[in-house]
Parts: C-alpha cells; sequence; structure tokens
C-alpha cells in the first residue's frame, strides 16, 4: 500500500504540483482512488475517508456500521 500512497504523489511531483497530504473520500459510490489508495478489496466503506501523505504512510477514517 506504501508504494501506491508514494505514487499518488510522485505523480503530482511529476507535474509541478505541491502537496503535503491527500484527502481521499468514498462518498458512496466505489471512488477508484480511495480504494486505490487503502488497498481495500472488499466492503463499501460508504462515507469513509483516508488520508495520506507523502513517506507512503496513511489512515482510514471509517464511520460505524449500522446495526
Amino acid at each position: 500500500m506504501r508504494h501506491r500512497i508514494k505514487r499518488i504523489f510522485a505523480r503530482a511531483k511529476d507535474n509541478n504540483i505541491k502537496v503535503d497530504t491527500v484527502l481521499l473520500a468514498n462518498a458512496g459510490v466505489e471512488e477508484h482512488g480511495f480504494f486505490y489508495a487503502t488497498g481495500g478489496v472488499g466492503g463499501v466503506f460508504d462515507g469513509s475517508y483516508a488520508v495520506v501523505f507523502p513517506d507512503g504512510s496513511g489512515t482510514a477514517i471509517v464511520p460505524e456500521l449500522e446495526e
């Protein structure tokens, strides 16, 4: 997963775009960027976010599922 995140920042740098942090949202439709960065392979993850950083680290913010 770390190499995927680093690639996002490398692409921005290749296009002369300075980026410190990227916030990816999965707003209820399958957002490919969210799944690419998090490595998620299953589930819906509606309303989830991923915050990623140039060093390849990141975190996912996932709401509690309805009962």
